[in-house]
């Protein structure tokens, strides 16, 4: 290593701990200032460090876990409103994970579809939390959404071998 490289990498590390040391500091004032709703901001920051990976790597595992937590954090933040008949947090899980398909989509053209079952499943569970008959409908018959879902596929390309 030449001393020239030596000091380059000096320089990146301190740059790298100031970074740190700012965002840190940043992050507890913040959470200093927002008393009550330290769970949902501690949430939202782990989010927006994923998701900011995410947009700079495009590595959708990192857009995975950020929308997740996101979704969490919007489920902690509502926590305290009542609305009557809706699980605001299971609903707000949904939505993050809606968020992972759509974020994706828009950043890339295209997503795995995947995040709209449990995004959807969870939405529409949050939102008929007390609705017992919608309810009860959806946790006995949710598996024959796989069910269709898998006669789709095999109508969609009834050639390809096994």
């Amino acid at each position: 290593m030449t001393v020239d490289q030596h000091s380059y990498d000096v320089s990146q590390s301190k740059l790298i701990a100031g970074r740190l040391l700012i965002g840190l500091g940043l992050f507890l004032f913040i959470l200093r200032l927002t008393q009550g709703y330290g769970e949902a901001v501690t949430l939202f920051t782990i989010a927006s460090g994923f998701l900011a990976g995410y947009f700079a790597w495009r590595k959708y595992s990192l857009l995975v876990v950020g929308g997740i937590t996101m979704g969490a954090g919007l489920g902690a933040l509502a926590d305290s409103w009542s609305i009557s008949g809706i699980d605001i947090t299971q609903a707000a899980l949904g939505v993050g994970f809606l968020s992972i398909y759509l974020i994706d989509r828009l950043v890339r053209g295209s997503s795995p579809l995947w995040p709209l079952i449990p995004g959807l499943i969870l939405l529409l569970l949050g939102v008929t939390a007390e609705k017992h008959v919608i309810q009860q409908c959806i946790s006995y018959g949710w598996p024959l959404i796989l069910v269709g879902w898998g006669g789709y596929l095999l109508l969609k390309n009834p050639t390809a071998s096994v």
